[in-house]
């Protein structure tokens, strides 16, 4: 049996960034997926509060607003290393690329030292009524995203650094600049309901 081959792609890339990419596709899903858990649990607060004349309650303070709101300048700001790095890659400047990469890990790094202090300054935990379970939950699953975005850019900083760099890794750093937008931009509304709201509320 003769086989003919219908089209030639010897020519094509070995890969395609933004949308031509699979992998692109994948890591949007997945934020759609996650970033329905974090609209669910803002609502569930907020039908919750619904039930109270008094909120926060009693006896959970509200959280301060100036280490989270540091923390909100901090991952604004690493968003323009974060672009930096996700651009140069694609036009193949690895060396560009893993130096803004790197910028935005430490900035990453840092976020993460002042929201495990913060935590640790609370004075209720996530058994405290249901508003610290909101609250403890909300932070928290934003800093497992934090952490867990973190270790990925180091995974690709270290293979930009000492390993091989190629098309597959031109993706990788596009992906992790795409899911550190994410990271950022989920943190505004927690920001805002488990902060800014019940410091309306205070006031």
């Amino acid at each position: 049996m003769t086989y003919r081959a219908d089209f030639d792609v010897a020519a094509l890339p070995d890969a395609g960034f933004n949308t031509r990419a699979p992998i692109w596709w994948g890591q949007l899903w997945m934020m759609a997926i996650e970033g329905t858990i974090f609209t669910i649990l803002i609502a569930s607060y907020f039908y919750t509060r619904a039930g109270y004349s008094v909120w926060p309650p009693p006896r959970a303070a509200v959280p301060g607003l100036g280490i989270p709101t540091l923390v909100t300048a901090l991952l604004l700001v690493s968003c323009i290393p974060m672009r930096i790095s996700e651009k140069a890659a694609t036009k193949a400047n690895m060396r560009l690329a893993a130096i803004t990469l790197g910028i935005g890990t430490l900035i990453a790094i840092a976020v993460i030292a002042l929201r495990w202090y913060e935590l640790n300054q609370w004075n209720f935990k996530w058994s405290t009524g249901i508003f610290g379970s909101y609250v403890w939950c909300l932070v928290g699953l934003h800093t497992m995203h934090l952490i867990a975005d973190t270790v990925e850019s180091l995974v690709i900083l270290g293979i930009l650094t000492f390993g091989r760099v190629g098309a597959k890794q031109q993706q990788g750093v596009e992906v992790d600049g795409l899911y550190w937008y994410f990271v950022v931009l989920i943190w505004i509304p927690v920001y805002i309901v488990v902060y800014i709201y019940p410091a309306m509320l205070k006031g």
